[in-house]
């Protein structure tokens, strides 16, 4: 039994150093996504990725999508922002005042101008209206919690909005400044499903228990920051001990920290 266990906690020791930094990356990465709406005013450089994810020659859906705004004057959208541009798409002006800071924040899946000449855009985290008089995006006040808008169009004197779930109805041609959403019934004899990613992606962010669901899956990620943080400090801790002859004060605190790190260890992996 005892030759067992130290199997056990060799192996355990040199498999938890090997895959702690993954365990950390995977458990911080998955907090970030389960709350992407507070991490959206940080950005990371595409420098630092791969080739492939780098924006080159508007690709990537940097463009999405032009939308005419007058005699030769251009709106290109998409995943980084709104630009102004000409019909010959010679030159590109930064069209992004207003929105917040962070480039997901920025990004535009429609830009829509109506017959009165206002023009709103349909973002990731919300609907933006330009205005004229200030030159910036201001945002519009929907009566939902879902904030990510999908398509704009306008249908008489209203204007119809799509977020992933609802569908909104402005009114007042002059302004929309009033909406509201729009009660619909499912199509007759058409079973409503969901797609396999869409589930598992629900189960795994712990959203379909709503933000008490969210909360233990983020405990889960912290628990396994430190349990890999911990088991990291636990293994080196004695060869940087053994390095240090001098400063018996320093000497002192790793141990202290050693102690603390390995009895943490124990209780969270428990």
């Amino acid at each position: 039994m005892n030759r067992l266990y130290k199997a056990f906690k060799k192996y355990h020791k040199w498999l938890g150093v090997t895959l702690a930094i993954f365990f950390i990356l995977f458990a911080l990465s998955g907090i970030v996504m389960n709350h992407r709406g507070f991490f959206s005013r940080f950005d990371v450089s595409r420098k630092y990725l791969p080739k492939e994810y780098r924006y080159s020659n508007w690709n990537n859906a940097a463009i999405r999508g032009i939308k005419s705004i007058g005699k030769d004057s251009l709106l290109a959208y998409g995943n980084i922002g709104i630009w102004l541009t000409d019909d010959a798409l010679n030159s590109f002006t930064d069209f992004n005042e207003g929105f917040p800071k962070g480039i997901d924040n920025r990004k535009i899946s429609e830009i829509h101008k109506t017959s009165t000449g206002d023009i709103f855009a349909a973002t990731l985290f919300g609907l933006y209206r330009f205005s004229d008089q200030d030159l910036q995006w201001k945002k519009v006040l929907l009566p939902i919690d879902e904030e990510r808008i999908v398509a704009i169009e306008e249908f008489g004197d209203s204007l119809l909005v799509a977020s992933r779930s609802h569908i909104l109805l402005g009114y007042g041609q002059e302004n929309y400044k009033k909406f509201s959403a729009l009660p619909l019934s499912g199509p007759k004899g058409e079973e409503i499903r969901i797609s396999l990613f869409r589930t598992i992606w629900v189960i795994h962010s712990g959203e379909i228990w709503g933000d008490a669901g969210k909360i233990i899956v983020d405990l889960g990620g912290l628990a396994m920051i430190l349990l890999s943080l911990t088991g990291l400090f636990y293994f080196f801790a004695p060869k940087v001990l053994r390095r240090i002859k001098s400063k018996l004060t320093l000497k002192s605190r790793i141990k202290s920290v050693n102690r603390w790190s390995y009895k943490w260890h124990l209780n969270v992996g428990i």
